[in-house]
Parts: C-alpha cells; structure tokens; sequence
C-alpha cells in the first residue's frame, strides 16, 4: 500500500517536472520569426517586415575583431 503512493508521488512529480520543462523551453522557443520570414531569407536573402531590426554589420565586425585580438591561455598539461 505504501508503494502504491511513493509510485503516485513520483508519477505526479514527474508529469509536473514535464509540465514545467515543457512550459519553459516553449516561451524560449517563440520568437519573432515566422515560417514566411523564414521563406522570404531562404528565396530572397532579406526579410520584409517593420519590426525586424537590421542587422548592424559594422557592430557585427567590431565585435569579431574583439573576440578575435583576444589572448588565450595555453591550456596546463597534467600528468
């Protein structure tokens, strides 16, 4: 009888820990892209739509020319 309830806590548990992982990568995963935006890059290159901002190339090159000046430790060896 006692385990019949530990397996009905669990199952509970484990439908609303589902519920909640569900729930949060859903509202992760909206974004302002459609699937006609996603026709219009793929045929045009470019998308038609006011509340897309332009993607700032200059911004874009600053800050790969940052990342790239960058040092970086040479990793230890062990052993």
């Amino acid at each position: 009888m006692i385990f019949s309830y530990f397996f009905l806590l669990v199952a509970v548990l484990a439908i609303a820990a589902g519920w909640a992982v569900r729930r949060r990568l859903g509202a992760r995963t909206r974004t302002g892209v459609t699937d006609d935006m996603m026709r219009q890059i793929e045929t045009r290159g470019v998308v038609d739509a006011e509340d897309v901002d332009p993607l700032d190339l200059s911004r874009a090159q600053a800050e790969e020319d940052a990342f790239w000046t960058q040092t970086w430790d040479e990793p230890e060896e062990y052993g």
